[in-house]
């Protein structure tokens, strides 16, 4: 079993994908070693040339440690991430977003918090903790979106997250087997019922504030999907009501 590894889902990132996975291989390389770790890319729903685009990268750096995906059609980010779970062989397993948001710095930073914290299971980066900082200058219609869809977050689910959404996230393995079971999401709802669910089964879930960079090519677009978002949430809290009584409230650190 490696120590570490790293699911990146990815979407028609032939673009942008190249910079984040070299800087995430290279932190995951200074920090493990070599073949200590894994990278895997689960390449969903693509028409472009991600696949080559990344499988030319790893014949250039004449590495094994990451590794391509093609998975066709799934039903979305979600889907993707947990099918790239089921094939990770680390310790710990994490899944962070392809078009670095968020840098191997704050990948490695979040390794350190939960092995600094071992009573926690799971680590979840927040970019809106006190000690968080997003760089680049995000439209004032994004912010507003976010807030309102974080404070319906918050009502519904009665938790004290900050952040549900940020694209870094890692597990303990034990907890891999129940998110794979028993998420019951894979779009926009799939991160809000991953963390309802570990939460549900009595796994501790910490925030991490994090430095994160708002890509401007973005493809993440709230107002326009503003009723698709509300109806798989809503449908993650039928679910959750329906399962267990929702947990209690989070600690944070």
């Amino acid at each position: 079993m490696v120590k570490f590894s790293l699911v990146i889902p990815a979407k028609n990132e032939e673009k942008r994908i190249l910079l984040p996975l070299l800087d995430y291989y290279v932190s995951l390389h200074r920090r493990f070693g070599a073949h200590n770790f894994e990278i895997l890319i689960t390449v969903n729903n693509t028409t472009d040339d991600t696949v080559q685009i990344v499988k030319r990268l790893t014949k250039a750096l004449h590495c094994k440690e990451i590794k391509v995906y093609d998975l066709g059609t799934t039903k979305g980010k979600g889907e993707s991430i947990l099918q790239g779970i089921r094939k990770a062989k680390g310790k710990i397993v994490g899944f962070i977003d392809a078009d670095g948001s968020s840098s191997g710095h704050e990948l490695m930073k979040a390794y350190s918090w939960l092995g600094s914290h071992p009573q926690a299971d799971s680590i979840i980066a927040s970019r809106y903790m006190t000690g968080s900082h997003i760089i680049g200058d995000r439209p004032l219609q994004r912010k507003i979106a976010s807030k309102i869809l974080h404070s319906l977050i918050k009502g519904l689910f009665r938790t004290k997250y900050h952040d549900f959404f940020c694209g870094l996230k890692l597990f303990k393995r034990k907890t891999i087997n129940t998110i794979l079971t028993e998420t019951s999401a894979y779009g926009w709802g799939f991160d809000v019922s991953l963390i309802m669910t570990l939460l549900t089964h009595g796994y501790s879930v910490k925030e991490m504030p994090t430095s994160w960079i708002d890509r401007e090519y973005s493809k993440v677009n709230i107002l326009k999907y503003g009723m698709k978002v509300l109806r798989e949430l809503f449908t993650v809290y039928l679910q959750e009501r329906a399962r267990v009584r929702i947990a209690p409230n989070p600690v944070t650190v």
